[in-house]
Protein backbone atom coordinates (compact mmCIF):
# COMPACT_ATOMS: atom_id res chain seq x y z
CA UNK A 1 0.00 0.00 0.00
CA UNK A 2 1.12 3.53 -0.72
CA UNK A 3 0.57 4.73 2.84
CA UNK A 4 2.98 2.04 4.08
CA UNK A 5 5.69 3.24 1.68
CA UNK A 6 5.17 6.79 2.93
CA UNK A 7 5.23 5.66 6.57
CA UNK A 8 8.53 3.82 5.95
CA UNK A 9 9.99 7.00 4.46
CA UNK A 10 8.85 9.02 7.49
CA UNK A 11 10.49 6.51 9.81
CA UNK A 12 13.69 6.52 7.75
CA UNK A 13 13.85 10.32 7.90
CA UNK A 14 13.98 10.12 11.69
CA UNK A 15 17.49 8.71 11.39
CA UNK A 16 18.73 9.72 7.94
CA UNK A 17 18.78 12.92 5.90
CA UNK A 18 17.43 11.32 2.73
CA UNK A 19 15.27 8.35 1.79
CA UNK A 20 13.28 6.94 -1.11
CA UNK A 21 9.56 6.41 -1.44
CA UNK A 22 9.33 3.25 -3.51
CA UNK A 23 5.92 2.00 -4.57
CA UNK A 24 4.66 -0.05 -7.47
CA UNK A 25 1.17 -1.40 -7.86
CA UNK A 26 -0.88 -1.80 -10.99
CA UNK A 27 -0.29 1.31 -13.10
CA UNK A 28 1.17 3.43 -10.31
CA UNK A 29 4.96 3.41 -9.97
CA UNK A 30 6.72 5.82 -7.61
CA UNK A 31 10.44 6.15 -6.98
CA UNK A 32 10.91 9.50 -5.29
CA UNK A 33 13.76 10.83 -3.16
CA UNK A 34 12.74 12.80 -0.10
CA UNK A 35 15.09 14.87 2.05
CA UNK A 36 14.47 15.50 5.72
CA UNK A 37 14.35 19.27 5.09
CA UNK A 38 11.60 18.74 2.50
CA UNK A 39 9.66 16.63 4.98
CA UNK A 40 10.03 19.28 7.68
CA UNK A 41 8.74 21.95 5.29
CA UNK A 42 5.74 19.79 4.42
CA UNK A 43 4.83 19.28 8.10
CA UNK A 44 5.56 22.87 9.17
CA UNK A 45 1.90 23.70 9.83
CA UNK A 46 1.45 20.53 11.86
CA UNK A 47 4.56 21.38 13.89
CA UNK A 48 3.15 24.83 14.63
CA UNK A 49 -0.12 23.28 15.79
CA UNK A 50 1.71 20.76 17.98
CA UNK A 51 3.71 23.62 19.52
CA UNK A 52 0.50 25.54 20.16
CA UNK A 53 -0.99 22.51 21.94
CA UNK A 54 2.12 22.10 24.07
CA UNK A 55 1.90 25.76 25.10
CA UNK A 56 -1.83 25.43 25.81
CA UNK A 57 -1.33 22.33 27.97
CA UNK A 58 1.33 24.10 30.04
CA UNK A 59 -0.87 27.19 30.43
CA UNK A 60 -3.93 25.14 31.40
CA UNK A 61 -1.85 23.28 33.98
CA UNK A 62 -1.10 26.65 35.57
CA UNK A 63 2.65 26.15 35.59
CA UNK A 64 5.60 27.74 33.87
CA UNK A 65 7.87 25.81 31.53
CA UNK A 66 10.81 26.20 33.91
CA UNK A 67 8.73 24.51 36.66
CA UNK A 68 8.62 21.28 34.64
CA UNK A 69 11.42 18.90 35.61
CA UNK A 70 10.89 16.09 33.10
CA UNK A 71 9.11 15.68 29.77
CA UNK A 72 8.39 12.13 28.64
CA UNK A 73 7.70 11.76 24.94
CA UNK A 74 5.84 8.79 23.55
CA UNK A 75 4.75 7.30 20.25
CA UNK A 76 6.51 6.91 16.95
CA UNK A 77 6.14 10.60 16.12
CA UNK A 78 8.38 11.44 19.08
CA UNK A 79 11.30 9.95 17.12
CA UNK A 80 11.00 12.63 14.43
CA UNK A 81 13.85 15.14 15.00
CA UNK A 82 11.78 18.29 14.36
CA UNK A 83 9.15 17.07 16.85
CA UNK A 84 11.83 16.39 19.47
CA UNK A 85 13.18 19.88 18.78
CA UNK A 86 9.77 21.40 19.61
CA UNK A 87 10.04 20.00 23.11
CA UNK A 88 13.75 20.77 23.51
CA UNK A 89 13.24 24.43 22.57
CA UNK A 90 10.43 24.81 25.08
CA UNK A 91 11.77 22.82 28.02
CA UNK A 92 15.49 22.25 27.43
CA UNK A 93 17.07 19.14 25.91
CA UNK A 94 18.17 17.90 29.33
CA UNK A 95 14.51 17.53 30.43
CA UNK A 96 13.42 15.48 27.43
CA UNK A 97 13.33 11.74 27.93
CA UNK A 98 12.05 9.14 25.52
CA UNK A 99 11.33 5.81 27.12
CA UNK A 100 9.69 2.86 25.45
CA UNK A 101 7.92 5.09 22.96
CA UNK A 102 5.56 2.41 21.70
CA UNK A 103 4.32 0.89 24.96
CA UNK A 104 4.59 3.71 27.50
CA UNK A 105 0.93 4.74 27.16
CA UNK A 106 -0.23 1.18 27.84
CA UNK A 107 2.17 0.99 30.78
CA UNK A 108 0.81 4.25 32.21
CA UNK A 109 -2.77 3.05 31.81
CA UNK A 110 -1.86 -0.14 33.64
CA UNK A 111 -0.35 1.84 36.51
CA UNK A 112 -3.45 4.05 36.68
CA UNK A 113 -5.73 1.02 36.72
CA UNK A 114 -3.77 -0.60 39.55
CA UNK A 115 -4.00 2.62 41.60
CA UNK A 116 -7.77 2.83 41.02
CA UNK A 117 -8.32 -0.82 41.92
CA UNK A 118 -6.13 -0.69 45.05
Amino acid sequence: FLFQAIERAKIDLSTTDKTEILFSERDLHIAESVHRLEFEQIVQDLLRRIGDKIDLAVAQAGVHREDIDLVLTTGGTSYIPCVRDLFAVRFGQEKIQQIDAYTSVAHGLGLSASMILS
